[in-house]
């Protein structure tokens, strides 16, 4: 019962409940998993550091900002420890602190965050990748936020134009960021813009349905698919 796999499974049934919204199961799953991990690998590894980021994520989920926050520097401090300041995971473990921070309305360390992380995602993995779209799409959140509406804007027309290249026009990603940037219309009052771009997000979304006129509506009666 105490083997590694043992471990790995307590985990992967956590992240199952975690997903399906049931926080104390899944709590209880990772709690199994890392009292393992902590006892055959020790605080310094990457299973470890993992699982104590997924109860943080649990947490926040649940709404427990606060027990989030402690379990997000605990894991922060020892995935640095493990990988460096320059690594992947430590990258994402630094985008999961700007969600943290972003819960709190805290936009500013939040940002702080996500730049941190987009600077290594960059030196990692180049200049086109869906975790750097997506780091762009934190920030102009951000940035919309702070009601600095022009970098917000370039934020979000760079994961725009990201996502286009990697998914194409007709996924979900791309459906999400056009109705970002729909709600970044919505709050500079620019209603034209704002419809332009939320028949932007249907055609994305509307498997059969392509038409740009902001009067123009998908019959979803017929057999059309639905992406998001």
């Amino acid at each position: 019962e105490e083997h590694p796999q043992t471990a790995d499974t307590y985990a992967n049934i956590g992240t199952v409940y975690n997903t399906k919204g049931e926080y104390n199961k899944a709590l209880e799953y990772y709690g199994r998993a890392l009292k393992i991990y902590q006892s055959k690998y020790g605080e310094n590894h990457p299973s470890t550091a993992k699982t104590i980021q997924d109860i943080g994520i649990t947490y926040l989920n649940s709404g427990n900002k606060e027990k989030a926050g402690e379990y997000f520097n605990n894991a922060y401090i020892l995935t640095e420890s493990i990988y460096g300041t320059s690594n992947i995971q430590t990258a994402k473990m630094l985008i999961a602190l700007g969600v943290l921070y972003y819960e709190y309305e805290d936009d500013n360390t939040a940002l702080e965050y996500y730049l941190k992380a987009l600077k290594i995602q960059k030196e990692i993995l180049g200049n086109s990748h869906p975790d750097i779209a997506e780091t762009y799409q934190h920030i102009g959140i951000i940035y919309k936020e702070k009601k600095e509406f022009k970098t917000a804007s370039e934020y979000y027309t760079k994961c725009l134009n990201m996502r286009m290249d990697i998914y194409g026009n007709k996924h979900p990603k791309t459906v999400k960021i056009l109705n970002l940037i729909a709600g970044l219309y919505n709050a500079q009052s620019n209603r034209l813009s704002e419809l332009e771009y939320l028949q932007k997000a249907l055609i994305s979304n509307i498997e059969n349905f392509n038409d740009p006129d902001i009067y123009s509506n998908p019959n979803l009666r017929s057999d059309t698919a639905i992406y998001y």
